[in-house]
């Protein structure tokens, strides 16, 4: 986030918190297995805010997504062949159940 004005910066926050909130109420509805705590709820939605974010480290955002998969997908048995879909894309799934559920309303 170098180089943006402070209220810049809050504004994008504020976007990516409202949108990792509404994600995670969209993993709720299709089922996934979230917590239900509220500080390891709020630790998820930090997680997705912190994808959501433009301007952050790449490697922050894959620790991110890391902790949002072991939040939400359970770890699968030991198995030869494995297909492990990219944290990005599996929120990008979500994203398009945003604009989906935005066009619906």
């Amino acid at each position: 986030m170098d180089g943006m004005y402070r209220k810049e910066r809050e504004a994008k926050k504020a976007i990516a918190k409202d949108e990792a909130k509404r994600m995670v109420r969209i993993m709720e509805k299709k089922g996934f297995q979230l917590p239900e705590n509220e500080f390891a709820r709020e630790a998820l939605e930090a997680a997705v805010e912190t994808m959501r974010m433009e301007a952050i480290n790449p490697k922050d955002k894959l620790t991110a997504a890391r902790l949002v998969l072991e939040f939400t997908k359970a770890k699968p048995a030991a198995q030869a062949e494995l297909t492990v879909k990219r944290a990005e894309d599996y929120l990008a799934d979500i994203a398009k159940e945003m604009i989906i559920d935005e066009d619906k309303s």
